[in-house]
């Protein structure tokens, strides 16, 4: 069986790519579900507050994927 060689270069980048993905994949997470719950919270018995959320999540996952593919992914 033929394993490829992975260069330095490569390993030091997927290194790097993982210390800043993994803590903005946790903080992004916390922001997402906090804001379900907040809003579950706030706009109870609101008959309109499953369509809120539905907005606030879809909404606040693209903008982290829009950050993460320009800040983190790029770079």
């Amino acid at each position: 069986m033929v394993t490829p060689k992975i260069s330095k270069r490569k390993r030091m980048r997927s290194k790097m790519f993982l210390k800043k993905s993994v803590p903005f994949l946790v903080v992004s997470m916390v922001i997402i579900l906090g804001g379900l719950v907040a809003i579950g919270r706030i706009l109870d018995g609101h008959r309109y507050k499953d369509a809120i959320q539905w907005i606030w999540f879809i909404g606040t996952f693209l903008a982290t994927q829009l950050i993460n593919l320009k800040y983190i992914v790029e770079k």
